[in-house]
């Protein structure tokens, strides 16, 4: 860990090249530039000394000095052995060369909306540098390096192996097995929010932490974005997310991990309200870094009375850090790409649905010109039907032929109404309707009557249980068609004879209303089709059936200022419903 001076103005040196170009780090007094394991900054250059060069600081600011490097350090293209740096200066170092940019402070009024955070004005002053574990490229793994990283001797320096070198070999050892854990975990994860709770509840499992908080940003707007507060063991935290808003500012700009041991007594830390209002006594904070990008902030707290955080909780820390952050990208990814299917699934049906629609409108166009060509040759040949009124009249006495013959005539009228129902259905146009008060119950008897000369009704005991009801006004003949419409398909769906009652009755619920319902035992309709039976042309009686007649029946009692329902359970039966206002004339 290094101390960074309050007053220390934001200076950052940024990779420009090579394998970890984008990389952003803070400039402070005592940084080492190198590819040695101990190196602030890391390179992996053979063209760099272990110990290149050195970042010092003056009453002119910070400098750059060369330290005795084989290859030289090299600001704007001049050799240097030392150098004031400013805004803009390019360092060279062997082959990589890195930028002095100023960093801007983050807005972190986002983020106050969000969650709890205050102490603007406190200064954070124990920092350590936010780094992978000793890069190796593929080009240059040689024996000395590979063992360097390990933090073993090079055959140049002898093969004692000392304390210190075993227990850094066995801290990197469990910090490896931790990485590989906690990478098993998170992949089986397809949630963001999951995977950050269960992120945190694996680092509060390794690190001697009390609680954990976790926040995303979007690297595209910069928004900051709750994720998860937990405390050990596996729980939420009892209380809202509270971050420190210069500890969590000073990571997202720097791009740095900070670790305090007691922050409640650091001297270095001025103003300590926020410290105190958290009873925070130990912090921790890290960035995610996803390439170029801080794609979130991991911050634990140990409110505790141990020994707080320590070098190897910062190592493990930034170890698991850019495993959570691949983690967290990867998922969002996965999260889009479901969003994406999902719109495509959708934009999918839509068009199925606008296929359909093209569809039904050429099935009406070719039926309403193939409808009005069979009506004219229909209505001729049911001309002898009209004989019937001849035998009416010769007839007079006879019940039987006058009934007979008012049932042919009945029919004549039907067949002729019902297409130039489908007609001006075809078209787009309406009939009509010719009201007048009638006697409900007295239509439903007339209309059963009527249906039991239908050669697929015959068969089955029609019941018309009809409540006394004062006569309405309503359309009588097309009534009578809605209802001779369902009484054939409650027919057609009984697959042995039996029962079909008719019943009719005020509406419970609204006595401005008549409930019509015919009911049948049949095999009954799956739910999915019962909110497919009111589409044209849509049947379940396949290739017998127009699916015309259920469209055409609703546009009828939709035209009476009424609705038609359906209920229906699978092997046990259908009841199908008209709903007809008593209490006012229909709209026509």
């Amino acid at each position: 860990m290094v101390e960074i001076a309050p007053n220390e103005q934001h200076l950052n040196l940024v990779i420009q090249n090579g394998k970890f170009k984008g990389q952003s780090y803070p400039m402070f007094a005592g940084m080492v530039i190198g590819r040695g394991e101990q190196a602030h900054i890391y390179l992996p250059d053979f063209k760099a000394s272990r110990q290149h060069a050195a970042i010092r600081a003056g009453t002119q600011g910070f400098s750059i000095e060369d330290l005795e490097s084989h290859n030289g350090t090299f600001l704007n293209g001049d050799r240097v052995g030392e150098s004031t740096l400013t805004e803009g200066d390019l360092i060279h170092i062997g082959t990589t060369s890195l930028k002095v940019i100023v960093q801007k402070p983050i807005d972190m009024s986002e983020l106050r909306n969000q969650i709890s955070v205050t102490d603007p004005g406190m200064t954070p002053t124990i920092v350590k540098r936010m780094a992978f574990e000793s890069p190796l490229s593929l080009e240059n793994l040689r024996t000395e390096e590979y063992l360097e990283a390990l933090g073993l001797p090079t055959p140049a320096e002898g093969n004692l192996v000392t304390p210190e070198m075993l227990r850094k070999i066995l801290n990197k050892t469990r910090n490896f097995a931790i990485v590989n854990e906690i990478s098993k975990a998170l992949s089986t994860v397809e949630q963001v929010d999951q995977l950050l709770t269960l992120a945190m509840d694996f680092i509060l499992d390794v690190i001697s932490a009390d609680r954990g908080h976790v926040i995303r940003i979007d690297p595209s707007n910069g928004q900051i974005i709750p994720g998860a507060a937990r405390q050990k063991g596996g729980k939420p935290t009892d209380e809202p997310m509270n971050v420190s808003q210069t500890i969590i500012d000073w990571v997202i700009r720097e791009r740095t991990a900070i670790v305090s041991s007691d922050a409640a007594t650091d001297q270095r830390f001025e103003d300590k309200k926020s410290i105190v209002l958290y009873n925070i006594r130990s912090v921790m904070c890290l960035p995610l870094l996803h390439g170029d990008n801080v794609v979130g902030v991991i911050q634990l707290d140990s409110i505790g009375s141990g020994l707080g955080f320590t070098e190897d909780d910062v190592e493990l820390l930034s170890v698991i850090a850019p495993v959570l952050a691949v983690a967290i990208e990867n998922t969002l990814l996965y999260e889009a790409q479901e969003r994406t299917i999902d719109e495509l699934r959708e934009a999918h049906q839509q068009l199925l649905a606008a296929q359909e629609q093209l569809v039904d409108r050429e099935k009406m166009a070719i039926m309403g010109r193939f409808t009005s060509g069979l009506a004219h040759e229909i209505r001729n040949l049911m001309g002898p039907l009209l004989l019937a009124d001849l035998l009416q009249s010769e007839y007079p006495e006879d019940e039987h032929i006058q009934e007979y013959t008012n049932l042919m005539l009945d029919a004549y009228a039907r067949i002729g109404s019902l297409l130039e129902e489908i007609r001006m259905l075809t078209q787009g146009e309406t009939v009509e309707l010719m009201l007048a008060p009638h006697d409900l119950g007295q239509s439903i008897e007339s209309t059963i009557r009527f249906a039991r000369f239908d050669q697929e009704v015959r068969s089955y005991e029609l019941v018309a249980d009809c409540q006394a009801i004062t006569p309405f006004c309503y359309d009588e003949f097309r009534i009578k068609q809605v209802l001779i419409n369902l009484i054939r398909n409650a027919a057609q769906a009984m697959l042995e004879p039996g029962e079909i009652t008719v019943n009719s009755y005020i509406d419970p619920a609204d006595d401005q209303w008549v409930l019509i319902n015919v009911i049948d035992k049949g095999v009954g309709i799956s739910e999915e089709n019962v909110k497919k039976i009111w589409e044209p042309f849509f049947s379940t009686k396949g290739s017998t059936g127009t699916g015309l007649g259920l469209d055409i029946s609703r546009s009828i009692v939709e035209r009476h200022g009424g609705q038609m329902a359906c209920e229906s359970t699978l092997g046990e039966g259908t009841t199908m419903t008209v709903r007809l206002p008593i209490g006012k004339l229909p709209t026509v």
